[in-house]
């Protein structure tokens, strides 16, 4: 299975209102598909990847962008692409959406004008544009517990219990060095309590920075471990092709 890095973002794939470009991804997803390989689409809603003219939008139109981009791009990969991380990143980086209650979730554009429900929007619109393909919510961090993680936790519990579509998550696993190691134990108690919640999880883009190569494989082995030892682990995909090109 590939990912493409760039590609299906909105600031790329939806330049402009009027625009899709989609010769760059539709080439990626032929070559994919005349070499067997499934395409996992990455991402449909990412505020960090807006085009400039959806950053502008009138708050009261911003509903609508938001489905006819994903209506629009998801129709036009329809039985292509295999599956989507529909919404990346949603989970705040900043300690204030956190306290007193808070829903961790980052004041996009799209929080702003949907509230939390942005997310059910986004999941419904892509399961109406393919019922076949298999939705994600994607993020980084959730492999540690923390403030983090208890967010994810509660977020998709509300969203399973609005009948939100949502089948799985992504783990994105980015290891930068001290302090941001993996524990095995950790990774596998997070995978299974999703599966009690029935979602499926993934490895989705992992890469280990550093210049020991023994620590390297030590810490992409481990989670390929914690993968392969969890039945509802569906994929390990690396970020990046090579040490040369990652992130």
């Amino acid at each position: 299975m590939w990912t493409p890095e760039n590609s299906l973002k909105p600031q790329f794939v939806h330049p402009t209102p009027d625009t899709y470009a989609f010769l760059d991804i539709d080439s990626f997803v032929d070559i994919a598909r005349d070499n067997d390989v499934q395409v996992h689409g990455h991402s449909l809603v990412y505020h960090k990847s807006n085009p400039a003219w959806m950053e502008l939008a009138p708050k009261e139109e911003r509903q609508k962008i938001l489905v006819d981009h994903i209506d629009s791009v998801v129709r036009h990969f329809r039985g292509r692409i295999a599956e989507w991380d529909v919404v990346n990143e949603p989970l705040s980086s900043k300690k204030a959406p956190y306290k007193d209650g808070g829903n961790g979730l980052e004041s996009t554009i799209w929080y702003e004008a949907m509230g939390e429900e942005y997310i059910d929007i986004a999941f419904r619109a892509a399961r109406e544009a393919d019922p076949s393909a298999i939705l994600y919510l994607n993020d980084y961090g959730l492999e540690r517990d923390g403030e983090r993680w208890n967010a994810l936790i509660a977020l998709v519990s509300r969203l399973k219990k609005r009948g939100v579509p949502i089948d799985g998550v992504g783990f994105e696993s980015h290891i930068y060095g001290d302090g941001d190691y993996i524990d095995g134990q950790t990774l596998k108690r997070h995978f299974d309590e999703l599966a009690r919640r029935g979602l499926k999880v993934r490895i989705s883009e992992i890469d280990v920075t550093g210049d020991d190569p023994k620590m390297q494989v030590e810490k992409y082995v481990l989670a390929l471990d914690v993968c392969l030892r969890s039945p509802n682990c569906t994929a390990y995909s690396t970020w990046g092709i090579t040490d040369t090109y990652g992130s």
